[in-house]
């Protein structure tokens, strides 16, 4: 696996790893949802200004989400 522009990610509703830098290299999982990106998950980041400024989310890159583990392994 490997981080791919983020103009390359699917847009099909699929869940993928996400990288934003402007939120203090945060990353995490989320989803195309038909006009935007959807998070999924509590969104837990450092940049968030004293005044209640919270800086454009703005992913640069992906990558897709690795196999769930299997039982007995």
């Amino acid at each position: 696996m490997k981080w791919e522009p983020i103009e390359t990610a699917p847009k099909d509703g699929a869940k993928i790893l996400f990288y934003c830098p402007n939120y203090s290299g945060y990353f995490g999982v989320m989803a195309w949802d038909s006009t935007e990106w959807d998070l999924c998950g509590q969104v837990e980041y450092d940049s968030y200004d004293r005044a209640g400024f919270e800086p454009s989310f703005n992913p640069t890159h992906w990558m897709r989400l690795p196999e769930p583990p299997t039982k007995g392994k």
